[in-house]
């Protein structure tokens, strides 16, 4: 009887002590629910409010777009020789930029397969740090970096600007739509990409999709364009 009785107050008291343990628990478990949905909230808020045309000139002006000037310029300021070039217009002042990167990380393996070069394009001079970071986010290493410090064509970024080995563009536009920007394996740069060795007669301006872009704010104190 009294080994039942010590038994049950071992058990009381064990309660007693778990019971604080629980809900300390169920707090930090609460805690960490919360933080997660209000930073999924917040990250959507910002994508969403960064929603817009790519090219927004294209409400006011029926003017088109001025896509040779613009493969023109960059290939005369990347110096890449006779081959096959995407452009990667790049503001890391841009929210909407991570996308972008992971976006170009996942396209890596199929631009080696199409023997496209990457040159990436800043609207103003970036550092080492952030050379060093988009090269450890997406596992390409640029054949040029550049500046469009002078008269830019380009509305928005994130960019790409795809061209052929002979200097033809074959697409010029975002990697992808909507407020998340993500694309899977049929979106916009990969088909570019796929018909880079085909050479298109006509180049895919994707100007009126609509996304997380930022517009391309050029330092406009250089007049032409400056290698990094």
């Amino acid at each position: 009887m009294q080994l039942t009785s010590r038994t049950s107050q071992q058990a009381q008291t064990l309660g007693k002590h778990s019971k604080p343990g629980k809900v300390r628990t169920l707090i930090v478990s609460a805690l960490v629910l919360s933080w997660l949905l209000l930073s999924g909230y917040a990250l959507f808020d910002l994508q969403t409010s960064q929603l817009r045309l790519f090219d927004e000139s294209v409400l006011t002006s029926a003017e088109p777009f001025p896509v040779d000037q613009l493969t023109r310029q960059y290939l005369a300021a990347s110096g890449v020789p006779d081959h096959a070039v995407m452009f990667h217009a790049w503001d890391p002042g841009c929210a909407c930029s991570e996308a972008s990167l992971l976006h170009l990380a996942r396209l890596a393996s199929e631009l080696a397969a199409h023997g496209v070069e990457v040159a990436v394009v800043t609207p103003a001079l970036i550092d080492e740090g952030q050379r060093a970071r988009f090269v450890r986010t997406t596992g390409v290493q640029p054949v040029a970096w550049f500046v469009d410090a002078g008269k830019s064509y380009l509305p928005a970024s994130p960019a790409a600007i795809v061209v052929a080995a002979n200097g033809q563009p074959v697409y010029v536009g975002p990697y992808a739509a909507g407020a998340a920007c993500v694309s899977g394996s049929g979106g916009f740069v990969e088909s570019a990409i796929r018909a880079v060795d085909k050479t298109p007669a006509d180049v895919f301006v994707n100007r009126t999709v609509s996304g997380c872009y930022c517009a391309w704010q050029t330092d406009r104190s250089t007049p032409t364009v400056q290698t990094i």
